[in-house]
């Protein structure tokens, strides 16, 4: 990107090439300049106020961070956020899978939203990259609404070796238990 500081070039590149507008504006950069850096295909438009640098490819990394930038309040979920914490027989190729609370308008498009009345501080880390992303106990019990028997089983055993205790997850089930909430059915059984 031409004319940027080094701090803002540093966090654009830790970013996987996506920055926020108010950043730039930040930065010195006019909302003339921004338009003009879109038009001219520099900046890549990924949501309202945020862009992606075009150097930098699209990746699933970026399409989270851009979201996450968009919107504060959502968290990277399901089989999306088992992508980026590498858990084994989970593949997810498809948009952000992104959670929020069912009283929120979040963005729209370019990422798979769902809603819960079950949100709160402990079920989310921010990875240095700037997703926001569901913890391991939380991405665990989302996965259940997507992925057959043999394969949640399969993950149970992921995320008891690599992440969590039972007490844990037995924790998180007893949370979200309420009639109807999707996947408990299969983390019951």
């Amino acid at each position: 990107m031409r004319h940027v500081s080094v701090e803002l070039a540093d966090v654009v590149a830790t970013r996987h090439g996506v920055a926020a507008r108010h950043e730039l504006l930040d930065d010195g950069w006019s909302r003339h300049r921004i338009e003009d850096a879109v038009s001219s295909g520099e900046l890549v438009v990924c949501h309202p106020g945020v862009y992606r640098v075009r150097t930098s490819p699209s990746t699933f990394e970026s399409q989270c961070v851009a979201a996450c930038l968009a919107d504060s309040s959502l968290i990277v979920t399901g089989r999306a956020a088992a992508r980026l914490w590498e858990f084994r027989h989970v593949r997810y190729d498809g948009p952000p899978i992104v959670l929020t609370d069912h009283d929120r308008n979040p963005l729209s498009g370019q990422v798979v939203i769902r809603r819960t009345n079950v949100l709160d501080q402990s079920d989310s880390v921010q990875r240095a990259d700037g997703i926001v992303i569901a913890t391991p106990v939380r991405t665990w019990f989302d996965c259940g609404r997507d992925v057959s028997d043999t394969n949640f089983e399969a993950i149970t055993e992921w995320v008891l070796d690599r992440h969590a205790s039972v007490p844990s997850m037995w924790s998180m089930v007893r949370r979200m238990s309420a009639r109807g909430r999707p996947g408990l059915a299969r983390v019951r059984r």
